[in-house]
């Protein structure tokens, strides 16, 4: 007798019963993660946010801000960041490279102030379909409120919770090594 699998109706033939129903079991979980990663595509969800409230004005927060390579770096993902070019309209082109799941990841983006804090939106990547990074700037009666929310594309497929688990992780260390220069910048005299 054959071993082997009816692809076409998943029986297993030429093996005992218990050898059938282990690889059913094994099919079935194959066929759900293939069906899970067919029907993820690129992975997008909602935009991953965190804020922390710091001692400090909105003016000095958005002077720190300001400085958008000296921004990116607070993301332990980030290997580089440059300016390229200032446009008219006092947009920033940077260029970025961050750590990705295999090699270096390349993109620029286009930083833009805004009323409350500064904006990022890609220009170009070959490994981002979108990546746009909001910092927002709030007065309050404790200090100042900051909230970064990141919402990220990337082109090739990925489980979407690994790109918010990952993504999470970077705007949380951003948004505390922030506090952490905003409160030793108001300790010097």
């Amino acid at each position: 007798m054959i071993r082997g699998v009816d692809a076409a109706r998943f029986k297993i033939v030429g093996t005992t019963e218990r050898q059938t129903n282990s690889a059913r079991r094994r099919g079935v979980l194959i066929g759900a993660l293939l069906g899970a990663l067919a029907v993820a595509g690129p992975a997008h969800a909602a935009p991953v946010e965190a804020s922390i409230t710091v001692a400090a004005t909105p003016k000095a927060v958005m002077a720190w801000l300001a400085d958008g390579p000296r921004t990116m770096r607070l993301s332990p993902d980030v290997e580089t960041a440059r300016v390229v070019s200032v446009e008219p309209n006092g947009c920033v082109l940077l260029d970025v490279a961050t750590r990705g799941l295999v090699s270096s990841m390349h993109y620029r983006t286009r930083r833009c102030n805004r009323t409350d804090g500064f904006e990022e939106r890609l220009v170009r990547s070959e490994d981002l379909d979108r990546i746009v990074t909001t910092w927002s700037v709030r007065a309050t009666a404790a200090g100042t409120r900051i909230r970064l929310s990141i919402d990220v594309e990337p082109s090739f497929y990925v489980p979407e919770w690994m790109v918010d688990d990952a993504t999470q992780d970077s705007v949380d260390e951003m948004v505390k090594l922030l506090g952490r220069a905003l409160a030793s910048q108001s300790a010097d005299p």
